[in-house]
């Protein structure tokens, strides 16, 4: 048995806020996850494709909440990065004309007052061991889910999501949260996206269904 999979089996799962996070760990953190997770995509990915751990810091400093960090005991073993941005940054999403490489600091938006934020799926990545049975997946998308929560109890509520995927389990991924694709990013990948208002339908137990039943019954939708 591998030590990653050793230690995954014993240790529990649980996630934080990424203002938690010790200093110094987002300097290089996430992306040592991601080259753990994705080694043939950084090495066929640009720097302005993919982002550099310089631009991590800076958009970590505008918003560290926008990152949920998956624990294994104290070890960092995965995050997810729902980045809220301007809207003009999110249309270019959308239109597949911004490559995250090119995310300025100030597109991207801090949680500082109530309404409606329009977010990009920038990042998620679990390393080897805790991704087995989905269970870091899983454990990972209810942190999320609780700090979006959280977030409506002061007026915060996700409007639209949307991710690039560029990998086999980026589309995956944007399928199980019932994002649909709208077209081919300029770059690289293909563009998805919900809108929260629209996932009444969904089926019942997805994160954006049962967000759009929150806010439906906070009277924000």
């Amino acid at each position: 048995m591998n030590q990653t999979l050793h230690r995954a089996l014993w240790n529990p799962l649980r996630t934080i806020d990424g203002a938690e996070l010790p200093p110094g760990y987002p300097d290089i953190g996430f992306f040592e996850v991601d080259r753990r997770v994705f080694p043939r995509e950084y090495e066929a990915l640009t720097e302005n494709e993919l982002g550099s751990s310089a631009l991590s810091r800076e958009w970590y400093a505008r918003n560290p909440s926008m990152y949920t960090v998956l624990l294994a005991g104290d070890e960092v073993v995965g995050y997810c990065n729902l980045m809220p941005l301007e809207d003009a940054a999110y249309q270019q999403i959308l239109a597949g004309t911004l490559a995250d490489g090119e995310i300025l600091p100030d597109m991207v938006r801090p949680f500082d007052r109530p309404g409606p934020y329009k977010a990009f799926c920038c990042g998620v990545g679990i390393v080897e061991g805790y991704r087995r049975n989905g269970t870091g997946l899983r454990a990972l998308l209810r942190g999320v889910w609780r700090r979006w929560v959280a977030r409506a109890e002061c007026g915060c509520y996700l409007s639209e999501l949307a991710g690039v995927a560029w990998s086999d389990d980026g589309r995956q991924l944007c399928e199980r949260l019932w994002l649909h694709r709208v077209g081919k990013h300029g770059s690289y990948g293909d563009v998805y996206c919900a809108k929260i208002a629209q996932s009444d339908r969904l089926p019942a137990g997805s994160m954006l269904r049962r967000l759009y039943e929150l806010y439906r019954a906070k009277g924000i939708l």
